[in-house]
């Protein structure tokens, strides 16, 4: 339509050249203008990359003719600084291997590409460049580069591949610039870095100062590596606490080794009004610490009032290799209970959970206190075998208590003892029983959860599926998804997985 009709040729133009996720179509472009001379096809060329509003690159892609194209028509000295995509919100550059400008760093693509409209920026670097010159000492590429020419950018992101040391890091010739310098975007609404621990550790004074930042409303910082000894050693900073209290911040995402993250969770201000928080160990060693003293880390910096939504994960493998070792950390029902004063919980997701310590009562207590719950996952450890002889375990009757007082709840994971055959019969019960379990006279108990579509069983032992179903479905009657995972030794487990298999058909009957 661009081509045939002078009327719609531009919008057409617009929407053709407004979203592009790689080099091809200025590729196809550069070589439909290779008879041109060079300042005719830059030229060229810049009518059409003035309509790209989202950019994504991948830096050893970029031919060398078509760089020096866009270099030249935007960096000529005779005439006033130009901008190759003058309309850019977002930019994504991946910085691979070796290319054709593989001694280019990304703060010069960055000067390429760039410009006053940028609000989205993504850096990403997948493996070591191969730089043919080292850069200058005191360069800050990219960030200077930033705060010269977009002074607007909303969101800004540094990540790197496992085991390469971003660049990012090396532009800025230490911590303090670095951190300095990315403050002064004060307009930033979104901060993602993944950075070894050098710039994460926890003699940083990353979340002090990242503080500052009035209307940051999203705050990812990730390392995977520990520190090392020299900066384990540094103790000043931990109990240095942030001075202003992320007063915009909507949510956090912490991924570090236990050490890192409890003394990241140390520099947050204390009652912080955050409304969710996605924290993650990937590192850990037995006896460390237990899930209560992670919880009475959190619980101590994060405002009751305010927290909507909680998820806590622990990858860390079991110390030893035989796979019915337990998790070094596991969240028990004294750690659980620990976040029941938090009632404006709407999400709520540990993992992995001591599902032989969760009991009924817990489950009332926790449906409870969370009566705007919409999601609730508390997954065991996996592939770890438990023989289900713990008399306090968690039966139906606990999950029931969540279609009882969860009117909002959509999603439900938890493992829990279903073992019997009278639950059909107990449908029949709750007709005349109360919410409380005495008997009453009068209008029957009806479930108020009806939004659970949602509902995973992991490792849940079933006996009799045909009796599980029926109440299952009475407690949510729109579930349209039911799930299971099957672990532990084989013979003690044929009948269990053919029982849980046979689960969702019984409900589908139902």
């Amino acid at each position: 339509m661009a081509r045939v009709c002078k009327a719609i040729s531009q919008p057409a133009l617009d929407a053709i050249w407004r979203n592009i996720e790689n080099l091809r179509p200025l590729m196809h472009l550069q070589h439909c203008l290779k008879t041109e001379t060079s300042a005719k096809r830059s030229s060229r060329m810049l009518t059409y990359t003035s309509r790209v509003r989202s950019l994504r690159i991948k830096t050893e892609d970029m031919p060398d003719e078509m760089f020096d194209d866009l270099w030249n028509a935007t960096h000529s000295t005779d005439q006033q600084r130009t901008y190759a995509f003058p309309v850019l919100r977002e930019l994504c550059l991946l910085q691979g291997p070796a290319g054709p400008h593989a001694d280019v760093c990304q703060g010069t693509y960055l000067d390429l590409f760039a410009s006053p409209s940028l609000l989205n920026l993504m850096l990403e670097e997948v493996s070591p460049p191969h730089r043919r010159a080292p850069l200058p000492s005191n360069s800050r590429f990219p960030l200077d580069i930033l705060c010269r020419i977009c002074p607007h950018l909303e969101e800004i992101g540094f990540t790197t591949g496992l085991g390469v040391t971003p660049l990012y890091l090396k532009w800025a010739g230490c911590e303090s610039d670095f951190l300095d310098t990315l403050i002064q975007f004060r307009s930033l609404r979104s901060v993602n870095i993944s950075a070894p621990a050098e710039l994460l550790c926890p003699g940083s004074t990353m979340i002090k100062k990242l503080s500052t930042l009035r209307h940051l409303e999203r705050l990812v910082l990730e390392s995977f590596d520990e520190p090392s000894p020299s900066i384990c050693g540094t103790h000043a900073g931990l109990q240095e606490v942030a001075t202003h209290r992320f007063e915009s911040l909507q949510e956090l995402c912490l991924t570090f080794p236990l050490s890192s993250f409890i003394a990241s969770l140390r520099s947050l201000p204390r009652n912080c009004a955050i409304p969710r928080c996605n924290l993650t160990i990937t590192k850990s060693s037995s006896g460390e610490i237990s899930g209560c003293d992670i919880i009475d880390e959190i619980t101590a910096r994060l405002s009751p009032s305010r927290l909507e939504m909680i998820c806590i994960e622990i990858r860390a493998p079991p110390p030893h290799p035989h796979m019915h070792e337990p998790s070094p950390i596991q969240f028990d029902n004294h750690a659980i209970r620990k976040l029941l004063p938090f009632t404006r919980l709407s999400v709520v997701r540990l993992r992995p959970v001591s599902s032989s310590t969760i009991t009924d009562s817990l489950c009332h207590d926790m449906s409870k206190a969370w009566p705007r719950l919409q999601e609730i996952q508390l997954p065991p450890w996996e592939n770890v075998w438990r023989p289900f002889d713990f008399p306090e375990m968690a039966t139906l009757w606990g999950v029931r208590e969540f279609a009882m007082n969860c009117p909002e709840l959509k999603s439900l994971a938890m493992e829990v003892n279903g073992a019997g055959d009278d639950w059909d019969t107990r449908i029949e019960k709750e007709m005349k029983v109360g919410s409380d379990g005495d008997c009453q006279e009068g209008a029957p108990v009806v479930p108020v959860a009806t939004q659970l579509t949602v509902l995973d069983l992991d490792g849940t032992l079933i006996t009799c599926p045909r009796a599980v179903a029926p109440f299952l479905r009475w407690c949510f009657p729109k579930v349209r998804k039911v799930g299971y995972h099957i672990r532990g030794q084989a013979g003690f487990m044929m009948n269990r997985g053919r029982n849980l298999r046979q689960l969702p058909s019984f409900m589908e009957a139902c």
